[in-house]
């Protein structure tokens, strides 16, 4: 079984909410993540190969659209 959001979503309006009043970058990545489906996780908790790469294209794609690294082709 891999996680669902349900559990995590007062977690994460929290983070959102104080990266807000930060002025910090704040980058949800859970439902993309989720969307992927049990390929996405090697148990409820771990990543698979194929989780790590959603999510490490996630945040790059994040940090270019804010500027702080240069794009990656």
């Amino acid at each position: 079984a891999y996680p669902s959001g349900e559990p995590f979503a007062a977690y994460r309006a929290a983070m959102e909410e104080v990266a807000g009043q930060e002025g910090a970058a704040f980058l949800d990545v859970a439902p993309q993540v989720l969307e992927g489906g049990s390929d996405m996780f090697l148990d409820y908790n771990h990543l698979s190969d194929a989780g790590h790469r959603r999510l490490s294209g996630q945040i790059a794609e994040e940090l270019t659209q804010l500027g702080w690294v240069a794009e990656v082709r």
